[in-house]
């Protein structure tokens, strides 16, 4: 019987392929667990928001809202897209926090989040205690035209609070627009320039 031919490019680029699904599963895994206990919220109708100075300033205040994270499934996005941030907001401080709160939304083309930034929309949260924390899940449309490139996605807790400094995430989330993309799929991408697919031989018998 003849040795058996191995196309060791081909075979390299099926195993990519494969730890792509593996590290994609599993990191779709972790999204959904960290998803199933967080509230979900809806952006507030234009009206509802309250201007960006209605900080509800409380004398004397002792609590402490911190923005902790936001996170987004990574990829490519076009305009009109719906992302959905999953952020988590901290009570640090010793009293509890206001019944209505509003974060805003922001997309920066840089890395520092402002409210002179493109809004994306807001929410109102609800109270926290000392020492508490939420997490929440909004869809929030993305606005176009934009130009293709990186932004990133960003908020801030609008309220004057004991520390400020913590009120908007200081490390925002890199998301990529292309309008080259009709859906954003790397892997359909890295599928169509294989010779023969992700089912194609990778091996030849004679």
């Amino acid at each position: 019987m003849a040795p058996v031919p191995v196309n060791f490019n081909r075979l390299v680029r099926v195993l990519a392929i494969a730890s792509i699904f593996i590290f994609n599963a599993v990191l779709a895994q972790e999204r959904h667990l960290q998803r199933e206990n967080v509230t979900p919220y809806r952006l507030l109708e234009q009206a509802q928001v309250p201007g960006v100075n209605e900080n509800f300033l409380t004398p004397g205040v002792n609590y402490d809202l911190s923005l902790d994270s936001i996170d987004v499934v990574d990829g490519y996005y076009l305009a009109g897209d719906t992302v959905e941030p999953l952020f988590f907001i901290s009570n640090l401080g010793s009293a509890t926090s206001p019944q209505q709160v509003t974060v805003r939304f922001y997309l920066s083309t840089d890395t520092t989040i402002a409210d002179n930034d493109l809004p994306l929309g807001a929410i109102s949260i609800g109270s926290i205690a000392a020492g508490q924390s939420i997490g929440g899940i909004v869809p929030i449309p993305l606005p176009g035209p934009l130009d293709d490139g990186a932004y990133y996605l960003g908020a801030i807790i609008s309220l004057e609070d004991k520390n400020t400094a913590n009120n908007s995430n200081h490390d925002p989330l890199a998301i990529n627009l292309d309008s080259s993309r009709t859906t954003g799929a790397d892997l359909a991408l890295l599928l169509a320039d294989s010779p023969d697919g992700l089912l194609g031989p990778v091996m030849s018998w004679t």
